[in-house]
């Protein structure tokens, strides 16, 4: 009997860890935050601008990463967030090739449809763990020296870096791809990352037709302080409001899932306010009917626009 996961935190929305403070009993001054200036939205637009295509050497696919800038938290405590595109991929929720990556435990279906026990295994970018006992497991190829804990009477997953940073995975019912009519469990998103300093990054999702989308991150959080921290900045992912014309049907899990959903916008807000926002425009492939990624733009606050930044698409002759 098999007894060992494939997993891995992709990196995309990893919790950046900063030097340590002190927590001290009673009412404590916390970590303040970095002023954001007028030239934020600048450097945001910078990044975008000048990122480019790269290949793949491994691969050949050609390869872009479209980093979406935040305002720094705590102790630059913060969510890495980026678009992704490859030649590689497939339809997503950002169109042909593109995608929006979230750390998630999923089983794989190298071999098919999985069964739904313990013979399983689990995957989410290729690193395997292998079972060391209890509800423990850990990387099969020793690297990040991560443990990696099942918590089976939450069905839930914790994640434990060298820096003692806990990822849970799958806390509530929206970060968890379970079958519609079955207490199965295909993959698990992460829900929260918080260092041993009580810094916490936390992750909210959509679930709808069988398919998880990103919602909100929030950070800046501390339960550790007296009293309590708030998060007060939010990165949030915006949908169009309308069903893409190109829906994208999925049965890897052994059921239906239907991706019905295309990223609209990307908004960075503090206290509520908007900072900044990524614009998306698509356009229909004439030889595919097929999403494609026309254009990225950024605004501010008032509605101001910058220039886009604009995607062509050559069909790959036979």
């Amino acid at each position: 009997m098999k007894r060992y996961i494939t997993i891995s935190l992709i990196a995309a929305m990893a919790l950046f860890i900063a030097s340590p403070y002190t927590i001290a009993e009673g009412p404590i001054q916390p970590p303040s935050l970095p002023a954001v200036s007028p030239s934020a939205i600048g450097g945001a637009f910078s990044s975008l601008m000048s990122e480019s295509f790269k290949t793949d050497l491994a691969t050949g696919a050609a390869t872009l990463g479209i980093p979406i800038v935040v305002p720094p938290g705590r102790k630059n405590v913060q969510p890495n967030v980026a678009l992704s595109y490859s030649s590689n991929n497939p339809n997503g929720v950002c169109g042909v090739g593109w995608s929006l990556p979230a750390s998630a435990i999923q089983r794989s279906t190298k071999n098919g449809v999985p069964r739904y026990d313990n013979t399983d295994t689990f995957i989410a970018g290729g690193e395997e763990l292998v079972y060391i006992g209890g509800d423990e497991y850990r990387a099969k190829i020793e690297s990040s020296f991560t443990k990696y804990v099942y918590v089976s009477a939450e069905n839930k997953w914790i994640a434990y870096d060298k820096a003692g940073t806990q990822y849970h995975f799958g806390l509530t019912e929206a970060s968890r791809l379970n079958h519609p009519n079955k207490p199965s469990t295909f993959a698990w998103y992460l829900d929260k990352a918080v260092d041993v300093y009580g810094n916490a990054i936390t992750y909210a999702y959509e679930k709808s037709d069988n398919t998880v989308y990103p919602k909100y991150i929030n950070y800046t959080s501390n339960q550790l302080c007296n009293p309590p921290l708030s998060a007060d900045k939010r990165v949030e992912f915006v949908y169009e409001p309308a069903d893409r014309p190109d829906k994208i049907y999925n049965y890897r899990a052994g059921w239906p899932s239907i991706m019905k959903k295309r990223l609209e916008k990307i908004r960075i807000t503090i206290d509520g306010g908007v900072v900044w926002t990524y614009n998306l425009t698509y356009e229909l492939s004439s030889d595919t009917s097929r999403s494609l990624l026309r254009s990225i733009q950024l605004s501010d606050s008032a509605g101001n626009t910058l220039p886009a930044k604009t995607f062509t698409y050559q069909k790959l002759e036979p």
